[in-house]
């Protein structure tokens, strides 16, 4: 039976994880060039320093063609054993037509001590929905003598699939580590496969910002910085949704908001409702669009986001689906020299979307490194989409330039649950000027958009029974909830 590294080296990508950090990692083929007997097949190249150490604190030049970590070009041969290569372009050999017991050299030293891989396994295997034939090769090191020596890679496997390339593989660029030391070897497994149907797929805006009438987002951002700290929050709630294009659509927005604009000691409170409107165009390209800055979905349905030279799962059981964005390196020179973001005098923003709640953080900050400036950030604190909720809801004060909620409560939907009719009452506030009102229901069809005034009847005999979503608002006013007509 043949198995094939090649499937690995189509243009297709395929993403990695490790089981200890969850620290994410893609593999895709820059370039290919066809040699005797073969071809080599090279990986997109990472940023990183002379030594290719991934986390220098230093402040180094760092450079976008450094070795990635699959290690140099693989020279994958025809006639079934394939080559790949580590830092020091040491040779590193995978036999993929090995049979069950059969066992090869993986990588030798100049002293004859060596690893040997061991097909301990050939098997079906179910992964990322489908199913294929899996070979498990198992590494022992031996010593000079041929004899079975300990080494804290002893042990390690590497999974090759019959048709989609390796299923668990290690950094080679790392293998074996750095003298005694085994620690930077570490085994990753797939997760993701461009030729896998449904496996993941890129992210777009569509996927982030798609808002539905009556979803509500509260918000707060809290800003310090020379010793001082103020906040403000806001309460967003969609009154309408209006496609202008295929990749437009324009929100009218019901948003709450209070807070203070600078240090409390020296600002008063503002308390503001409007209605805005925002429109978001292109929303059919990317959260990051440059290879490999992609944010990707998972077949379970979780974002990630892919940033050189590695990327993190972002697991938020409060949450849907989540993507996460990193401005991870700062340009410094014309010579592709970069240095790391959290160096001072260094702005540093990043971003978390989540997929139909729009950001779920912003975060920026200008000079870290001062005590005196600023910084600021915003979470999602609350979401509510249709029947889901998620996180905590922000209560607006009842100080402020006007008391908002006191008129919301003044104004009463009639009977609800409802059979043929519903009224508006005004309780107590003075009767509210221009209000504009719209019903539409779970799906998002409008039943009723219109001017109205408050003490008018509308007609609901004809509406199926269910939950209808309603939306009242004026210049500076906004109501929303749901109606029930029930029979």
């Amino acid at each position: 039976m043949c198995f094939s590294v090649r499937a690995m080296t189509s243009r297709y990508h395929l993403y990695y994880y490790t089981q200890g950090d969850h620290l994410m990692y893609a593999l895709h083929m820059d370039w290919e060039q066809a040699v005797p007997d073969g071809n080599l097949y090279s990986n997109f190249t990472e940023i990183q320093d002379e030594n290719i150490s991934i986390w220098q604190y230093m402040e180094l030049c760092l450079h976008t063609g450094m070795m990635s970590w699959i290690g140099g070009p693989a020279l994958i041969k025809d006639n079934g054993m394939n080559v790949f290569f580590n830092r020091d372009q040491d040779s590193i050999f995978i036999r993929v037509d090995a049979g069950l017991n059969d066992d090869f050299v993986f990588n030798k030293y100049p002293d004859n001590s060596h690893f040997l891989a061991t097909v301990t396994s050939v098997e079906y295997m179910s992964f990322l929905g489908i199913s294929d034939s899996v070979k498990t090769l198992t590494l022992q090191y031996y010593n000079t003598q041929g004899l079975p020596a300990s080494s804290g890679l002893n042990g390690m496997e590497l999974m090759l699939t019959k048709n989609y390339g390796f299923y668990k593989t290690l950094n080679f660029r790392e293998f074996p580590g750095f003298g005694n030391e085994t620690y930077s070897v570490v085994e990753h497994t797939l997760f993701g496969h461009g030729n896998i149907e449904n496996s993941f797929r890129k992210m777009t805006m569509r996927d982030v910002f798609d808002f539905e009438t009556g979803d509500e987002y509260h918000y707060h951002r809290s800003i310090g910085g020379g010793g001082f700290s103020w906040y403000g929050n806001k309460i967003r709630t969609i009154l309408d949704k209006h496609w202008v294009a295929s990749d437009e659509v324009i929100y009218t927005i019901c948003q709450e908001a209070w807070g203070y604009d600078g240090p409390v000691p020296f600002y008063n409170m503002y308390h503001t409702i409007d209605t805005i409107s925002e429109t978001y165009s292109d929303i059919d390209t990317l959260v990051m669009e440059q290879l490999p800055f992609e944010p990707y979905e998972l077949a379970g349905g979780n974002y990630i986001n892919v940033y050189y030279p590695i990327y993190y799962i972002i697991d938020s059981s409060d949450f849907p689906t989540l993507a996460r964005t990193i401005d991870g390196f700062v340009s410094i020179n014309s010579d592709s020299c970069f240095h790391r973001w959290w160096f001072d005098s260094y702005s540093i923003f990043s971003t978390e979307y989540i997929k139909g709640c729009g950001k779920l953080t912003n975060s920026d900050s200008f000079d870290p490194g001062s005590w005196s400036d600023f910084e600021s950030f915003e979470s999602l604190a609350y979401c509510k989409k249709g029947e889901n909720e998620w996180g905590t809801a922000l209560v607006p004060p009842t100080v402020g330039t006007r008391n908002f909620s006191s008129i919301q409560n003044d104004l009463i939907f009639y009977p609800n649950p409802a059979k043929d009719h519903i009224e508006i009452f005004n309780s107590r506030s003075p009767l509210l000027q221009g209000l504009f009102l719209s019903i539409t229901d779970s799906q998002g069809k409008v039943y009723f958009s219109e001017a109205f005034d408050a003490g008018n009847t509308i007609d609901v005999s004809g509406w199926a029974e269910g939950i209808y979503v309603f939306s009242l608002r004026n210049k500076d006013f906004c109501k929303n909830g749901k109606i029930v007509i029930q029979r």
